[in-house]
């Protein structure tokens, strides 16, 4: 494996790293620098690019913002971008798939069901929306776009009727 995390303050973390590549081997753990990123907050970059360049491993890539396990980690204008993304994402997949549902309603359920919803529910459980939108303006709900789709794409051609009904 080349996949570890470690948390915490950065001279930890780096003593812990250094200890992983050294002896890491043994347990078939084999970190590879060059893939390997050091997460911060954007007001703690300048420093930890500093450290990290003192230290046996200046490869290391200093970020604000990383993916992990299906969400992102960073701070919320950044949450907010990927998550916009995503549904973006799943709403062009559900008008995709509802071009099929006259033909194969069920085969377009299972798809929606057991792939998009579960994709977009789970997104739901691990990224919150951000609370204050930007001064002056309303705050976006990317999830409403996404039931705005199924209500008037999925439902509609699955059911057979012109629209959904609210």
């Amino acid at each position: 494996a080349d996949d570890i995390n470690i948390t915490g303050p950065l001279s930890s973390c780096l003593r812990a790293y250094e200890v992983v590549t050294k002896k890491g081997h043994a347990f078939g753990v084999y970190p590879n620098e060059k893939k390997t990123q050091a997460f911060v907050k954007d007001s703690k970059v300048e420093l930890t690019i500093q450290k990290i360049g003192e230290s046996s491993f200046p490869r290391i890539e200093v970020v604000t913002e990383a993916r992990y396990l299906g969400s992102l980690l960073g701070e919320a204008e950044a949450k907010d971008r990927y998550l916009r993304q995503m549904a973006n994402e799943w709403v062009r997949q559900i008008k995709v798939i509802a071009h099929i549902a006259p033909n194969n309603p069920q085969a377009v359920y299972k798809v929606f069901s057991a792939c998009i919803k579960s994709k977009w529910t789970y997104m739901q459980r691990v990224l919150k929306t951000a609370a204050n939108a930007a001064e002056g303006q309303e705050p976006i709900d990317p999830y409403a776009q996404i039931g705005k789709a199924i209500k008037e794409h999925i439902i509609p051609n699955v059911t057979g009727q012109d629209r959904a009904h609210p």
